[in-house]
């Protein structure tokens, strides 16, 4: 199963979409286990692309991934496909959702999965989602999602190096919590038309560098008092909030931590910016 390259995706915002659920009925609720083993340690590659439902994302203790998916929609139903050390679980027609579907659509994802190490892509659309990367070893993570309710979090820190970090979201609402947890020394991040919080609470493990570009939206960048970081803000901002003891030099907000330093280019397209030093 071929996935499409994420930075064609990236740069991709929705401008109009048929309404969810539009001629979709419903029937009996159906559960689909899940089950699928990688051959062999690494590499390892796990693609999720779901919409117009619930998903839920934790560690596992084994390579692979297991759960459960339950839907009542047969248009909805999910396509599994092993293929040597790639495990892909996709969903057909995600694009025509543009809300989050009524309660009488069934559609829930409850997934485990690890790798050692792991590449994981994530694309949704038009759903609620809980995805806890604790405890999984990510060489990289890719993320796409747009008209979703997501949190994304690290609670501890990542035992391998990051070496992809990409987010992309367009009309969302979006939270990453401890994101100094992902030992990543790139994430690039693009949102549109939503709200955004990208809290960098966690332990830095090497200097990290954080490109955000932001329009026609809510970004809240919250910094740990105790992080080094520089955060430089470019662009057009319609509405730009600072609190906390910045040591600020026209466009360029410092905090002096200790430790790995944080530097975060911020550049702005019409949007609104916090900046929160907490």
């Amino acid at each position: 199963m071929s996935i499409k390259p994420f930075r064609k995706i990236l740069y991709f915002i929705p401008i109009m979409i048929v309404m969810a659920g539009c001629g979709v009925k419903t029937s009996t609720t159906k559960q689909f286990s899940i089950q699928e083993t990688f051959s062999n340690p690494n590499p390892a590659e796990i693609n999720l692309i779901m919409g117009g439902g619930n998903l839920q994302v934790s560690a596992s203790d084994e390579n692979g991934i297991s759960g459960s998916i339950e839907n009542n929609t047969e248009n909805w139903q999910p396509n599994i496909v092993e293929d040597n050390q790639q495990i892909s679980i996709t969903q057909a027609g995600i694009s025509k959702f543009s809300t989050i579907p009524s309660e009488k659509f069934v559609n829930n994802w409850e997934l485990k999965l690890n790798g050692n190490p792991l590449d994981l892509f994530i694309e949704g659309r038009a759903y609620k989602g809980m995805i806890d990367l604790t405890n999984i070893n990510l060489k990289s993570f890719r993320f796409l999602d747009s008209v979703s309710e997501t949190e994304v979090i690290l609670n501890k820190p990542n035992p391998v190096k990051m070496e992809t970090f990409e987010i992309g979201s367009a009309g969302s609402n979006l939270t990453l919590s401890g994101l100094s947890n992902a030992n990543f020394e790139q994430l690039n991040f693009r949102g549109a038309g939503g709200r955004y919080t990208l809290n960098f609470s966690g332990i830095l493990q090497q200097d990290a560098g954080v490109t955000i570009i932001s329009g026609l939206g809510y970004t809240r960048v919250e910094i740990p008092k105790d992080l080094s970081a520089t955060i430089t803000v470019n662009g057009l901002v319609r509405g730009l909030i600072v609190e906390g003891p910045w040591e600020t030099d026209q466009n360029v907000y410092k905090n002096s931590g200790s430790g790995y330093q944080l530097f975060v280019d911020v550049n702005m397209d019409m949007g609104t910016l916090e900046l929160i030093l907490q």
